[in-house]
């Protein structure tokens, strides 16, 4: 069983999350058992519990700096085998047997993992083995949520076009920009 923990009331973790299961969807034929709008920035006893109690055998977390207890994520990975898809600063290298850390500046020492968010992280990832292009409107709200829109600028203004959505000077106000917003603002309705 596969759960995916992503950051929750922010855009950039539920549009990775998203295109996470359907690349999964895509290249499995399967679904994702549990996707877990997880607001903790650790692994915690309790959500190791939970995937002994439901037999969950591999567990993705995106867009989730859990890197205050490491020991944690060590634990984690004596019950399940670990994927951590992340862009926020870390200190350590976490690969190991049963981690794998795809973290964005292991992927592009280039770009600064505060302008290469998860969302287009999983998408650029994903991309490389199965075509994604009609998720590329999820990469990009991602992208204009956690503050990569200067980075990516050509990607998402191409996007733009390709949808035929409102542009406009400032990117949040564009449809793209307001779309992101509104997943941003349901941390205000919980």
């Amino acid at each position: 069983k596969i759960a995916v923990l992503y950051h929750g009331f922010c855009a950039d973790g539920l549009c990775s999350c998203i295109i996470f299961n359907k690349g999964i969807e895509r290249l499995l034929k399967r679904k994702i058992d549990y996707n877990i709008h997880y607001t903790v920035f650790e692994i915690t006893d309790e959500i190791i519990e939970f995937f002994k109690k439901n037999n969950i055998t591999k567990a993705i977390f995106v867009d989730l700096s859990l890197y205050a207890k490491e020991e944690m994520i060590k634990k984690a990975s004596e019950t399940v085998d670990l994927l951590l898809i992340d862009h926020h600063d870390h200190k350590n290298d976490l690969n190991s047997e049963k981690i794998i850390f795809a973290h964005s500046t292991l992927v592009n020492n280039k770009i600064k993992d505060s302008a290469y968010p998860a969302s287009k992280l999983v998408y650029d990832l994903f991309s490389e083995i199965t075509d994604m292009k009609d998720l590329d409107w999820l990469a990009c709200l991602g992208l204009i949520s956690d503050m990569g829109y200067e980075q990516w600028k050509e990607f998402v203004d191409k996007t733009i076009r390709k949808y035929k959505a409102k542009k406009s000077e400032k990117i949040f106000t564009s449809d793209f920009g307001i779309a992101s917003s509104n997943i941003s603002t349901s941390k205000r309705f919980n």
